[in-house]
């Protein structure tokens, strides 16, 4: 036969055999709807748990970029003492230099003024 009985009724045989499909079908899809969502929700959990992994390394690296930025800071400080004392320093040795031409052109002028002086001593006295 052609799966029908007299009168156009299907077979029982082949009305079990549908239901047994459709209900494997509709245990595959409902299989398939849990494993994806179990999927997901693992996807979800694993995303957070990045999410927490990268927040707590931010922050650590947000406390070295600050110790690094205090350090930076400090150095600066010093850096600003250092030249402030090579400033002064520098001040210092122009006065000296300064001074000591100074006292050089005043040695000169005495010497000339010595030389000058025996000279004209020599002109007044040719013994002496």
């Amino acid at each position: 036969m052609n799966g029908t009985v007299p009168g156009g009724y299907p077979d029982v045989m082949d009305l079990w055999l549908w239901i047994v499909i459709a209900a494997i079908v509709v245990l595959l899809v409902i299989a398939a709807v849990l494993l994806l969502r179990r999927r997901s929700e693992r996807r979800t959990r694993q995303r957070q748990v990045e999410a927490r992994a990268r927040a707590a390394e931010a922050g650590r690296l947000e406390e070295i970029a600050a110790a690094e930025r205090a350090d930076a800071d400090r150095a600066a400080r010093v850096l600003s003492e250092e030249k402030r004392q090579a400033d002064e320093h520098l001040d210092r040795a122009r006065n000296a230099a300064q001074e000591a031409e100074t006292h050089r052109a005043s040695a000169e002028d005495a010497a000339r003024a010595a030389q000058e002086h025996r000279t004209r001593a020599e002109r007044l006295d040719p013994e002496r």
